[in-house]
This record gives structure tokens, sequence and C-alpha cells, in this order.
């Protein structure tokens, strides 16, 4: 599967994230990603957004470094230059193209697992044997 490139972000434009040239414009992001939907990868969004995130997993897709695509993220969630509509619409198409499971437990509520329950379980148990 082909994705959305993922960008090389230097740590000046992370720490100040005005520079976005990398980004889709909006209207180069599908229907579904846009405000109103409650696909996972909104939920998360507001979730990171509004509340905070205390835990999560983020399971790549095929030759998607997820490091890299993690801070791209990150970067689009802490930026001023666009409105919040285009911001969620583009994390959560973002978040789609890059991941292809993800989880968290935001800081006020209830773990949202991976939709896979087998894969769900494995990552639990692999969790479990990190040393911490």
């Amino acid at each position: 599967m082909s994705h959305f490139p993922i960008p090389i972000i230097s740590d000046v434009d992370f720490a100040f994230p005005a520079k976005l040239g990398w980004l889709p414009l909006l209207s180069e992001v599908p229907e579904k990603w846009h405000v109103g939907g409650f696909s996972k990868q909104q939920r998360f969004f507001a979730s990171l957004f509004y509340v905070g995130v205390v835990e999560m997993g983020l399971l790549p897709r095929e030759n998607v470094d997820p490091k890299l695509a993690w801070r791209a993220l990150q970067q689009l969630c802490g930026t001023y230059a666009i409105p919040h509509e285009r911001k969620e619409a583009t994390f959560a198409f973002l978040c789609d193209q890059w991941f292809h499971e993800i989880r968290w437990r935001p800081a006020n509520g209830v773990l949202v697992p991976f939709d896979d329950a087998e894969l769900e379980a494995q990552y639990v148990a692999r969790a479990k044997k990190k040393p911490r």
C-alpha cells in the first residue's frame, strides 16, 4: 500500500511548528476524515488534544518509520498555523495512512484497544514481558 509521504522534520521546526508545507490541503483529505466523524483516528486526536493520553500503541503500516510518522503527527498537533478543523481532519487521515492499528488510554478514561482482539492480546503479553 502506498501512503502519504512522511516528512523529515528538523528539531527547530518540531519545536516551532509553523512550517507545514508537507501537509495535504484540506481539499485533498477525503471527506470521511473531516470534522464531525467518529472514526477511531478522530477519537484518538480528540483524546490527545483535549485530555491527554497516558498510554498508547501505534502499529505502523508496511514501509512506515513509526518514529518519523509520530513526530510528524506531533508537529501537526502542536501547530497554530492552520485552522483546528484542518488539523483534526489531517491528523485522522495521516494517522490512518501511517498506522494500521492504534490503541490508547486517555488521561481521564478507559483504554481503547486495538480493533483486532488477537493483536491486542499479543501486544499486552509483550508489554508485560518488557522490563520497566
